[in-house]
């Protein structure tokens, strides 16, 4: 399974309420490059994406480069205080349904959390739209390459 988690875009602090913060017309270009990006490694068959409005927007600026219709499930779980270990659950439940390829949208800290409790040991510094893409085997997970956007 490959598996592509990434941090939002570049947020805006205009408004007080967190969950509620929009992309920046910065975190917007970033966001369609990841996308541009993602599509020349894998076309994700599942997207899991946090609710909040930053995390949604990043996804739909970089849907915009997909092919094809792709299965979205927003996931409370994945603002920036869920539990990675429930997201890795997930994820070998998924491995077991036969996704190969998924993306994941999310925040500081749980982008970070969720690639140490997949068992990830290099260091990742997730600017705003870092993808890190990691291939999930039967007992390992390791790093593959990660990507910081140019804008």
């Amino acid at each position: 399974m490959n598996i592509f988690i990434m941090r939002h875009g570049e947020a805006s602090f205009t408004t007080f309420i967190d969950k509620d913060r929009p992309l920046t017309a910065r975190g917007e270009d970033q966001a369609s490059e990841q996308g541009s990006w993602l599509v020349k490694h894998a076309i994700p068959e599942q997207v899991l994406v946090s609710p909040y409005l930053r995390a949604q927007q990043t996804y739909q600026y970089m849907q915009q480069h997909f092919k094809k219709a792709i299965s979205v499930e927003t996931w409370e779980n994945l603002t920036p205080y869920g539990h990675a270990e429930l997201v890795v659950d997930y994820l070998d439940t998924l491995q077991q349904d036969g996704i190969k390829n998924i993306l994941i949208v999310s925040h500081l800290p749980l982008v970070d959390e969720i690639m140490r409790a997949l068992g990830v040991k290099e260091e990742v510094i997730f600017h705003p739209a870092t993808i890190v893409h990691l291939e999930k085997l039967a007992q390992s997970v390791k790093l593959v390459e990660y990507k910081v956007p140019v804008v």
